[in-house]
């Protein structure tokens, strides 16, 4: 059985899925009742099982069981505490309803078992929600038909782009119900790429490191926490495989760091690590103030993210 808070969430789901053309899977749907057959045609392959309804009756979709009905109220005694149909209960032809009904039936987010009730929908219930958008005969959906792409764009907040490191923002927050996975990405050295604000929905050529940085669960509710990280892009599973928006910005002043000079002038272990603080650091006159020779400048960000970067220092 499923808690109560997420029966609520589901309740939303169900509801929603109405608006869709979208019925309940009891067979009181309409006038014609859905038998448990899913057999079209007799043996023969050409004649049409006269007991086959799963198209014209119940729900109307082929792939939802048939499910006798019920009344409304209180817990049913046709399931038991793992939501598995136990009653004995018959269509008009006789078929008894276990033989075909499974867990995945019984908790399917338009059944009535509302103890059950999870986010279940099968194929075909989608196929029905995407032609009723399509053919949308009372042109109910025109005004809110959009791409996928506004998916990758938050609803609320606004990117950092540049200012002080202590620049006050809204971050951008994104709507829940999906599961993202933000994967880290840059920019630097890609022409004419500019990621200080996420990259277009359609452009894609920055460096896909494909380490995954963090992951939002669809059933995520501490909102403020979907939010897009710095030098990540985003990934939706359930639309797209490709990473996407890729926000990789370093205006930001550092928070700290440390200059690491190489005393041999090549790249070994002989160093010596001189630390930084937020002044230091972000000196506009760091570099042109370093004697001669091999450095490695390493930046911290209040992110938690650093960067890197090896220069030869060749005259003053």
């Amino acid at each position: 059985m499923i808690p109560r808070d997420r029966l609520t969430s589901v309740t939303s789901n169900h509801e929603i899925a109405h608006c869709f053309a979208i019925k309940h899977t009891r067979s009181k749907n309409s006038a014609i009742k859905e038998n448990v057959t899913r057999e079209k045609y007799l043996p023969d392959g050409i004649t049409i099982n006269p007991d086959y309804t799963a198209e014209s009756g119940g729900d109307f979709v082929v792939d939802t069981h048939a499910i006798m009905e019920f009344s409304y109220g209180g817990t049913y005694p046709w399931i038991n505490e793992f939501c598995v149909y136990i009653g004995e209960e018959e269509d008009i032809t006789g078929a008894n309803y276990s033989d075909k009904l499974t867990p995945e039936d019984v908790s399917n987010a338009m059944s009535d078992a509302y103890e059950c009730v999870d986010y279940v929908f099968t194929t075909g219930q989608a196929i029905r929600m995407r032609e009723t958008i399509i053919f949308d005969p009372y042109q109910a959906f025109i005004a809110a038909q959009t791409s996928v792409s506004v998916l990758y764009e938050p609803y609320r907040g606004v990117y950092y782009e540049q200012g002080p490191a202590n620049d006050p923002h809204d971050a951008p927050l994104f709507q829940p119900g999906f599961d993202y996975e933000f994967i880290s990405c840059d920019c630097q050295g890609i022409d004419n790429l500019d990621c200080s604000l996420p990259c277009d929905y359609e452009n894609t050529s920055f460096h896909n490191n494909h380490t995954m940085i963090s992951n939002i669960d669809k059933f995520e509710n501490d909102y403020p926490s979907i939010t897009h990280p710095n030098h990540t892009a985003i990934r939706i599973p359930i639309l797209d495989g490709q990473p996407r928006r890729c926000y990789d910005n370093w205006n930001r002043d550092a928070i700290g760091g440390s200059v690491i000079k190489f005393n041999d002038n090549v790249l070994n272990t002989n160093i010596t690590v001189t630390p930084q603080d937020s002044l230091g650091i972000n000196n506009e006159n760091l570099i042109n103030d370093l004697p001669v020779g091999l450095y490695k400048i390493e930046k911290a960000y209040d992110d938690g993210t650093s960067q890197e970067k090896v220069i030869y220092k060749e005259n003053n």
